[in-house]
């Protein structure tokens, strides 16, 4: 299997738009990261997004670009502050390539997971006290 992924683009504060929606700012960093993603050649199974406007509007623009077989899909269980062990449990029956449209900290978390390194450590800590640099 083969995941990416995805922090949603620059969004609107809740004030200015309560749905949150991509900023203009937000949909040009999208596009342009989608352009160069098709002109690799990038190859994506599906993309899967949280039900929330901003990750929505990237997976959209994302699947545009990149043309996933199996589209876009929004699925739950994957907003800012929800537990990782779910998604965890359903990657490790999924094959291909997954493109997983989300927010922080659920990414970050999720990726410490799948990395074996403790969520609570900075990512170049390793279990010995060592730090690796990326």
């Amino acid at each position: 299997m083969q995941l990416y992924l995805v922090q949603h683009g620059a969004a609107k504060s809740e004030a200015e738009d309560p749905e949150r929606s991509l900023t203009a700012e937000g949909t040009n960093a999208v596009e342009r990261i989608a352009k160069y993603l098709s002109s690799r050649r990038l190859e994506v199974g599906r993309i899967e997004h949280s039900d929330k406007q901003r990750a929505r509007q990237t997976a959209e623009i994302l699947a545009a670009h990149l043309r996933p077989q199996g589209g876009t899909r929004e699925i739950a269980r994957i907003a800012p502050n929800d537990g990782v062990g779910p998604m965890c449990e359903r990657l490790q029956k999924e094959s291909g390539r997954l493109m997983l449209v989300g927010h922080l900290p659920y990414l970050s978390r999720l990726l410490s997971v799948l990395l074996g390194v403790h969520p609570d450590r900075a990512h170049g800590d390793l279990s010995d006290g060592r730090s690796r640099r990326p």
